[in-house]
C-alpha cells in the first residue's frame, strides 16, 4: 500500500488491509522472500547453502558503529565479525566489535605476545615497543604497516632471535604497484589484473633475495640488510652516472 512493512497500530490493520488493499501478514517475511528462491532453484540448492549443520541463510539488519548499514542475507554458519567484514565495511573508525557470543575479548597487548608462529603487524606504527616485545612468541615478524616496531623492541627482538621482514621490504607491493600505474601513465599501457601480479612478484621475489644475500653475506638482521642494499643501489647509480643527472 505504499507504506513501510510495518505493523500498524490503528485500524485497518494489515491483517485486514495491507498490500493492494488484501489481508496482508507482515511477520515471517523472511520466510516469505525466501521462498521464491526455493521453488525456482529446488530444496538441493538451498541446502547447499551455508554449512554441513545449518541449512540456507538468514537476514540480519545492521545498524550503528558500522560503515555501511542495511539488510543483509548471509549463509547460516557465518561469523558475525565476518559478516561485519565482509559485508558492512568493517567498523567505524574509532569503534571496536567486542562482547558476542563465541569469542572471547582480548586486549591488543595480548593479541601481540599470543602463542604463534608468526606475527603480521599491519596496522598502525609503534606497536611492538620495549615493553612488550620480551613477551613476543611469534618466531617471524613480517611487518605490513609503516614503522611498526620501535627501535628499542627492535633490539630486544634480534637479541632473541626472532626473524623481522623490516617494513621497507614487506610492504613496498602498495608502492610497487604505484609505480607501475605511474609507468603506464608515461607509456600510454593498459596493464590488466594478471600482468600486474607478475610484474609485482618478478620484483618483490628479487627484492627479497638480494636481502636475505645481505644478510648472509654481511651477517646483519634483516632491516639493516635492506637498508644496505637500498643505499647500495643509489651509490651504484651515482658511480655510473657521473656527476651529470
Amino acid at each position: 500500500d505504499g507504506y513501510r512493512g510495518m505493523p500498524r497500530i490503528k485500524p485497518p490493520f494489515p491483517a485486514q488491509a495491507g498490500l493492494w488493499n488484501k489481508p496482508t501478514n507482515v511477520n515471517n517475511v523472511e520466510s516469505y522472500a525466501n521462498a521464491p528462491m526455493i521453488m525456482r532453484n529446488g530444496a538441493h540448492w538451498w541446502s547447499s547453502v551455508s554449512d554441513a549443520k545449518e541449512k540456507g541463510t538468514k537476514m540480519f539488519t545492521f545498524s550503528g558503529s558500522v560503515n555501511w548499514a542495511g539488510c543483509v542475507e548471509v549463509p547460516f554458519g557465518a561469523t558475525i565479525g565476518h559478516v561485519i567484514d565482509q559485508w558492512c565495511g568493517g567498523m567505524r573508525e574509532g569503534r571496536t566489535l567486542k562482547g558476542f557470543q563465541g569469542a572471547d575479548f582480548i586486549t591488543n597487548d595480548e593479541l601481540i605476545t599470543s602463542q604463534c608462529d608468526v606475527l603480521i603487524p599491519a596496522a598502525m606504527e609503534g606497536q611492538l615497543t620495549e615493553r612488550n616485545a620480551p613477551h613476543i612468541k611469534a618466531k617471524l615478524i613480517v611487518e605490513g604497516a609503516n614503522g611498526p616496531t620501535t627501535t628499542d623492541a627492535d633490539d630486544i627482538l634480534n637479541e632473541m632471535g626472532v626473524m623481522i621482514v623490516p617494513d621497507i621490504l614487506a610492504n613496498a607491493g602498495g608502492v610497487t604497484v604505484s609505480y607501475f600505474e605511474w609507468v603506464q601513465g608515461l607509456n600510454s599501457f593498459f596493464w590488466d589484473e594478471a600482468e600486474v601480479v607478475r610484474q609485482l612478484s618478478n620484483i618483490m621475489v628479487k627484492a627479497y633475495g638480494e636481502v636475505a644475500h645481505m644478510v648472509e653475506e654481511q651477517r646483519v638482521d634483516m632491516r639493516t640488510a635492506a637498508q644496505m642494499v637500498a643505499i647500495k643501489r643509489v651509490a651504484d647509480a651515482l658511480t655510473i652516472r657521473g656527476i651529470y643527472p
